[in-house]
């Protein structure tokens, strides 16, 4: 099998951890004699200062003939203000990445605070708050005078139904069986309010997995406390962003 693997280091502590990704993945497809077409490609800082843009379009392009590739995090904290190109890039909407899959599981050979956790959390990344990487025109944000700042957060129904549906499909592959909906419904009545609709009416099409509701600010100190409850954990973007990442 011949497959064609892009590798975007980003920026910051990207520039030291997806080398070592890629080490780790070269060793694996050695093992198992796989033919990969490395291609490195500029984004985030090194995208800027070679073609203008944090996501120039040569690079964007051959994003879409690959077969995958390894990004690391983004210094947007770091760009310039004022300059339209110093944008965080957009490539979660461009390429409609909607779903964070991040597993968190300990290991019996190293130490940790909890054992037996073995955790999938979902996180919905094309919608929220996000600068910039939820859009691709215009911005989320805007200063109608010097005292007023707006920002929005979008929540939808087709976004949350099919994270949902993606955190269902992995419970149903794994022993617990379980989905934990995360949100803050009793304060964002609309907002929060339609992402828990529509985890309700998934989990109806899953009636061998165990669905729950529970406020972010619970999952947060539980995680902390007993992880060790939860199984796989589905989420909107940015407001919990921080407390799925203990």
């Amino acid at each position: 099998m011949s497959l064609k693997i892009g590798i975007l280091a980003g920026d910051d502590i990207g520039l030291e951890v997806v080398p070592e990704c890629i080490k780790v993945m070269k060793a694996a497809v050695a093992r198992e004699r796989l033919d990969i077409d490395w291609r490195p490609l500029p984004i985030g800082k090194r995208g800027h200062e070679e073609h203008g843009h944090t996501l120039p379009a040569v690079t964007e392009q051959a994003l879409r003939e690959l077969d995958g590739w390894v990004m690391g995090p983004i210094g947007h904290a770091a760009y310039p203000r004022g300059d339209p190109s110093w944008v965080m890039p957009p490539v979660r909407k461009k390429f409609d990445l909607f779903a964070a899959v991040r597993p968190a599981l300990s290991h019996a050979a190293i130490a940790s605070i909890h054992k037996n956790v073995d955790i999938v959390f979902l996180r919905e990344l094309t919608e929220g708050m996000l600068y910039s990487e939820t859009v691709v025109a215009g911005l989320p944000e805007f200063r109608p005078n010097d005292d007023i700042t707006v920002a929005m957060r979008v929540i939808t129904r087709k976004g949350s139904r099919r994270v949902a549906r993606e955190a269902f499909e992995i419970a149903r592959t794994r022993a617990r069986k379980k989905v934990t909906a995360a949100h803050k419904e009793p304060v964002y009545r609309l907002a929060c309010g339609m992402f828990a609709e529509e985890c309700r009416k998934v989990a109806h099409e899953y009636p061998d997995v165990t669905f729950e509701e529970m406020m972010i600010d619970s999952i947060a100190l539980k995680l902390v406390t007993a992880p060790q409850q939860f199984d796989v954990v589905v989420t909107t973007n940015q407001v919990v962003d921080m407390s799925t990442k203990y």
